[in-house]
């Protein structure tokens, strides 16, 4: 998270001179010292709840300073149509690499999914002779794919990846039913409604949703360079002009 930290602490610095403003007041709104100011600013990883009070200061939405971070000229790695083949083939290929990527062991990936040691050791094998990870010894994986990473569109593995989503969500709709109230945070929550909506209610009902998604999407790209710490939490989002039962 080193990268991402250091492009948003230039932004605050960057915004801070533009407005006028010191870091002594910074540090006075922070109710800190001026030394810790200067230390938050420098420092390799800066904690959520912070950077929310920092956006604060500034007058600036906590996810429009995360916007305003990313760097214009990132590079995004898309997966090349050799490597989209085999991540597609098998859905466990796509799996243990998004695995790896997330930082977990490879133990726990395969009690994860059940797995063999030959059949994760063929798979590993085949990620690395596609150049997508560096095995080295006791088990330790080196990502060789740079973050961003996107698919082919209309690709494979786009394909195979959407057609795993709407068969999961089958099954969940299947086990959990709908409308059934949440009673713990690991609980899933299926709730359809239909809705009467003039064109521009249901036009800001789209937009809230798309913001709501798009607010906790930053959120996880900004962890997800050490996402040991969050669980995941999967959502489907459907807002059309239709009706369920017609």
């Amino acid at each position: 998270m080193k990268h991402e930290t250091k492009q948003i602490t230039q932004t605050v610095k960057q915004l801070l001179k533009s407005q006028g403003k010191r870091y002594s007041d910074l540090a006075s709104h922070l109710d800190v010292s001026l030394a810790s100011v200067k230390r938050i600013l420098n420092s390799e990883d800066i904690q959520i709840s912070r950077l929310t009070q920092i956006s604060s200061f500034l007058d600036i939405d906590f996810f429009e300073l995360i916007e305003k971070s990313k760097s214009s000229n990132q590079q995004v790695y898309t997966f090349s149509k050799e490597q989209e083949i085999f991540l597609s083939k098998d859905f466990n290929n796509f799996l243990i690499l998004r695995m790896l990527v997330m930082h977990k062991p490879i133990e726990d990936i395969q009690n994860t999914l059940t797995l063999t040691d030959i059949k994760v050791s063929n798979i590993l094998s085949q990620l690395e002779k596609l150049k997508l990870i560096e095995r080295h010894p006791n088990n330790t994986i080196k990502n060789r794919i740079p973050y961003p990473v996107k698919w082919i569109e209309g690709g494979q593995l786009e394909k195979s990846y959407n057609k795993q989503i709407v068969d999961k969500l089958s099954s969940q709709i299947h086990h959990v039913g709908i409308n059934r109230k949440c009673t713990t945070t690991n609980s899933t929550h299926i709730n359809i409604k239909e809705l009467l909506l003039k064109e521009n209610e249901s036009l800001d009902l789209k937009n809230k949703m798309l913001e709501l998604t798009k607010s906790y999407d930053m959120l996880t790209k900004l962890r997800l360079k050490s996402p040991k710490d969050f669980e995941v939490v999967s959502i489907a989002t459907i807002v059309g002009s239709f009706s369920w039962w017609e």
